[in-house]
C-alpha cells in the first residue's frame, strides 16, 4: 500500500513537537523553536492546506515580524548524529494572530488536544503548571498557512525528498 505525502507529512508531525520558525524582522532574519500542533483544514474555495497552531506572545520579536512581513520558514526534524536517520519537514507559508470566532476555536482545540498540560495551566486546572498561568494570560494564538512542503526522509535514501505546493 502506497501512502500519500499528506498522510506522511501528517505522521511525521504527530511525532514531533517542536518547529523552528525563521521570520524576517527590521534587524534581519530571526529563528525561534517553538510547540505547535497542526491540522488539515478546508478553506473557502474548498483547497486543502495545512495550518500550524502555536501560541507566543504579542511582543515578541517574531509575532511582530509578522504584521509587516508574515512570509515565514520553518524546519521540524529530529535531532541526531546518524546521518541516515535524518528525516524533516520544511515548509514556507504565512503566519498570523489567530482571529476571534472560529479561526482561534479551531487553534485553540487543536493545541489544547496535543498539549494537554497548556490547557490545564491556561483553565487554572489543580494538575496545571501554575508557572504557565502568567505568561500564557499574556499570549495569543498564531497560524502557519503552508503553501509549500518538503519532506526530507534519508532512511529511502541520501537526500530523499518530496515537496508539495499548495
Amino acid at each position: 500500500m502506497t501512502t500519500s505525502f499528506e498522510e506522511q507529512v501528517d505522521d511525521f508531525l504527530q511525532a514531533h513537537t517542536t518547529l523552528t520558525l525563521a521570520t524576517w524582522t527590521p534587524q534581519g532574519p530571526q529563528a525561534a523553536p517553538l510547540f505547535y500542533a497542526h491540522a488539515w483544514v478546508t478553506d473557502s474555495a474548498g483547497e486543502t492546506m495545512l495550518c500550524f497552531y502555536f501560541i507566543s506572545n504579542p511582543t515578541s520579536n517574531h509575532c511582530q515580524a509578522f504584521e509587516t512581513q508574515p512570509t515565514i520558514a520553518a524546519a521540524i526534524y529530529q535531532d541526531g548524529q546518524e546521518w541516515r536517520q535524518i528525516r524533516g519537514l520544511q515548509l514556507e507559508g504565512r503566519a498570523r494572530r489567530a482571529t476571534p470566532g472560529a479561526d482561534a476555536q479551531q487553534a485553540t482545540m487543536v493545541y489544547f488536544a496535543k498539549f494537554p498540560f497548556v490547557a490545564a495551566a491556561q483553565t487554572g486546572a489543580p494538575d496545571g503548571p501554575l508557572e504557565l498561568a502568567g505568561p500564557l494570560a499574556e499570549s495569543a494564538f498564531y497560524v502557519i498557512e503552508a503553501d509549500w512542503l518538503r519532506l526530507i526522509d534519508n532512511t529511502l535514501g541520501f537526500g530523499h525528498r518530496e515537496e508539495q505546493v499548495y
